[in-house]
């Protein structure tokens, strides 16, 4: 049997394919160790033991993303690696330890569709 991270995998390799568009991915967690910064600047220093799912960077990369938002590290994040833009913005430690930044981040720009792509698209 396999680990759970190989099951979740699994459960999307279907939905790997070309989409027309710019393809947005999101995780819970860090599918790349470079994403953390420098071991001694972490709080917990055994983060790195456990960050980073390389078969989760393989299907994001499969799926042509431009943009990765990921999350779990509580440690801002954004930078284009090999050509994808990784991204975390961290809210705050369930506790409520953190500063106070804007709890949004605008993450893609797109041009308004003109009415009959958004009609096609299901719109209004």
């Amino acid at each position: 049997m396999g680990s759970v991270s190989e099951y979740f995998l699994n459960l999307k390799e279907s939905r790997i394919k070309e989409y027309a568009g710019a393809v947005i991915t999101l995780s819970h967690f860090l599918p790349r160790r470079e994403l953390l910064p420098d071991i001694e600047t972490l709080s917990f220093k055994g983060l790195p033991l456990v960050a980073g799912a390389l078969g989760l960077d393989h299907q994001i990369r499969a799926l042509n993303a431009a943009i990765h938002v990921f999350g779990h590290s509580h440690i801002d994040f954004d930078k284009v690696i090999e050509g994808v833009r990784y991204i975390h913005h961290a809210f705050d430690y369930p506790r409520g330890e953190g500063g106070g930044k804007d709890p949004l981040k605008q993450i893609w720009e797109s041009a308004a569709m003109p009415d009959d792509d958004l009609r096609r698209a299901g719109g209004p």
